[in-house]
């Protein structure tokens, strides 16, 4: 079955070479066109544009139905994740198959384009199980571990509190934290060394997150590396001390093909000889959270992640103000 963007340029193929055939396209091109008739048509192309403007906000306006399937879509592979976490394919394509009618999609391009994305997640996910974890030396402690560590500071400390995806061990025993991701954007690659949310959650195991999480996923902690000294069963930071065998996000709706060669955005296990800036990190927005003004901003574009308790959403004025 072509894909919509196949199916457009055939049925608009004929037109498309209208267009290059038009005088101004013509003419531009090979370089006869007057100054005068170029000016008016900027002026239209002008005009144009404002038409054009005030439709993209009728879209975006009517955009919302598609992003709630989209949220919708990536609650249920997380579900799925949740509830089989070591899966093979054939498996997790099959619950797939019988849970995606809850999204009720419809019998269009959009919904046939919704399902071969899902398609592809689940993909990505059985390869993630199956090839790249393994292969990477790791295991599985569990699914949807909670954790709550604190962090000291001069002026006041910072508590971390969280729920992940996926706790993993390596064979010497120590933790990765791994984040299933199922929107299209991804950070840079750039970006993964200082990726903050990564930093925090190795924060937090240095601290003996890893070590609570497993215990209470059933699973008694492994020896760690060199005694860890770092993390304390009293989920108190106090020094780095290779617990952590780093973070990583697992990208399932970015679009790259389901292979072992896709790999997920890793940051490497903090150093504790230059890595201090994470748990600066932490002390800083612990510190700015508490102070007594807080700023906040939208991004233009952007829909505001945290309504609830956001000062500039109606949702978050009735607690920020109630």
């Amino acid at each position: 079955m072509p894909t919509f963007t196949e199916e457009a340029w055939t049925r608009n193929e004929a037109l498309f070479q209208k267009t290059l055939a038009m005088p101004f396209n013509r003419e531009l091109a090979d370089g006869t066109l007057s100054a005068e008739r170029f000016r008016h048509y900027m002026i239209q192309d002008a005009h144009y544009l404002v038409a054009f403007g005030r439709a993209l906000a009728v879209a975006a306006a009517r955009a919302e139905a598609q992003t709630d399937t989209s949220r919708s879509l990536g609650t249920l592979i997380h579900a799925i994740a949740e509830e089989y976490p070591a899966a093979d394919y054939a498996k997790l394509s099959a619950v797939l198959q019988e849970r995606l009618t809850t999204l009720a999609l419809p019998e269009t391009w959009e919904g046939e384009e919704t399902r071969r994305r899902a398609e592809k997640m689940i993909q990505k996910l059985a390869v993630y199980f199956k090839e790249i974890m393994p292969g990477d030396g790791r295991t599985l402690v569990g699914v949807e571990g909670a954790f709550k560590v604190r962090v000291p500071g001069e002026k006041l400390d910072a508590q971390i509190s969280g729920r992940v995806d996926r706790l993993e061990v390596t064979e010497d025993g120590r933790y990765m934290i791994v984040d299933l991701k199922t929107g299209r954007t991804k950070p840079a690659k750039a970006d993964i060394a200082q990726h903050a949310q990564l930093a925090a959650y190795q924060v937090a195991v240095e601290a003996g997150a890893g070590d609570t999480m497993s215990r209470e996923l059933g699973t008694e902690p492994a020896a760690h590396p060199g005694g860890a000294p770092g993390g304390s069963d009293d989920n108190v930071y106090r020094a780095m001390g290779h617990r952590s065998a780093g973070a990583a996000l697992v990208q399932l709706g970015d679009g790259t093909a389901p292979t072992a060669k896709n790999r997920p955005q890793e940051q490497p296990p903090l150093d504790p000889d230059s890595d201090e800036w994470a748990v600066e990190l932490i002390r800083c927005a612990a510190e700015l959270i508490a102070g007594a003004l807080i700023q906040a901003r939208h991004r233009p574009g952007e829909k505001c992640r945290l309504p609830e308790i956001c000062p500039l959403c109606p949702q978050g004025r009735q607690v920020t103000q109630g």
